[in-house]
């Protein structure tokens, strides 16, 4: 038998500055920060700017690559800022944060989520898909979900529309999904989104 919690989830404009609070609760003080280059560029401000003047060091922060492969995920496995930190900061889409989770079963490690995207509900699952290298399925692995959520919407809906359209599809092919949305779900951030794109926020 497998009893898996919910994540805390911290949602707003201003989340990050929760950060410090949350990474308290686990006696965290040293952190590795690791996502997609859109995704970095797009969070690492509002973390390292919640995260200054704090006991909070940051060791690492790391680009993924592009795909959360057995070669990907061992790149965070064998960092040694990764092996040291006492929270691993996923920042991303599915592949991304797929990517930190699968490696912190390894490294026996917390994970903290920023969904930069509302394509799908990685940054709140107990499971994570891996590929191989050719881009094709290889499986799936099942960490600890998350142990808490960052969802910044005006983050989130200034990711390439590409990505915003994806949330729809996923939204509507999960039966029941959009009528009882659980926090931290795509739906969530998906709404979360649409409220900012059309109020031009």
């Amino acid at each position: 038998m497998r009893t898996i919690g919910m994540s805390d989830y911290t949602v707003g404009e201003d989340c990050f500055t929760e950060l410090p609070a949350a990474l308290a609760e686990y006696g965290a003080k040293k952190v590795a920060i690791i996502g997609g280059k859109r995704a970095l560029a797009a969070a690492l401000p509002g973390i390292e700017a919640a995260l200054e003047g704090t006991d909070v060091e940051i060791l690492e922060t790391r680009v993924y690559s592009t795909n959360s492969t057995r070669a990907n995920i061992a790149k965070v496995v064998n960092s040694p800022a990764c092996q040291q930190a006492d929270v691993l900061i996923a920042c991303g889409g599915g592949k991304a944060l797929d990517t930190v989770k699968t490696a912190a079963i390894e490294l026996k490690k917390i994970v903290f989520t920023v969904p930069t995207i509302c394509s799908n509900c990685s940054a709140a699952t107990a499971i994570a898909v891996v590929y191989n290298d050719d881009g094709s399925l290889e499986g799936y692995s099942y960490p600890n979900r998350p142990a808490h959520i960052f969802i910044n919407p005006k983050i989130i809906a200034e990711a390439p529309a590409e990505y915003f359209w994806a949330g729809v599809g996923d939204a509507r092919r999960r039966p029941g999904a959009h009528r009882r949305p659980w926090p931290g779900s795509c739906p969530h951030l998906f709404r979360a989104a649409v409220y900012l794109r059309c109020s031009g926020s």
